[in-house]
């Protein structure tokens, strides 16, 4: 792994907000009414953004899809595969970064945790 105490902060950071990431579409199909023009696919666009201050934005990127697939949040890596995809991540590198992923899914699934 490795990185600078920077980068492992924001990925952190990034990492903690992936797994709170539901919040946007519940907010989707649940508060968009009552929030005028409230566009929640560029809110989560922002929201990446700006917490990836500190690494470069293919790594958070990466990251927040993995973060997605391994929680089962599919419509939230829906949406960050796209923005991969338009931030130029490499197709190996992202397919890299989601088969980690799985790898530790089924270890923690088998307890070899």
């Amino acid at each position: 792994a490795g990185g600078t105490d920077d980068e492992i902060a924001a990925i952190l950071r990034l990492t903690a907000w992936a797994m709170g990431g539901r919040a946007y579409g519940f907010v989707a199909r649940h508060w968009s009414a009552h929030l005028g023009g409230l566009d929640v696919d560029a809110a989560y666009r922002g929201g990446v953004t700006r917490l990836a201050d500190g690494v470069p934005l293919r790594l958070a990127l990466m990251a927040v899809a993995a973060v997605h697939a391994c929680c089962g949040d599919f419509p939230l890596l829906a949406r960050a595969i796209p923005m991969a995809y338009e931030s130029d991540v490499p197709e190996a590198d992202l397919a890299e970064a989601l088969a980690r992923c799985r790898i530790l899914s089924r270890r923690r699934a088998s307890g070899l945790s």
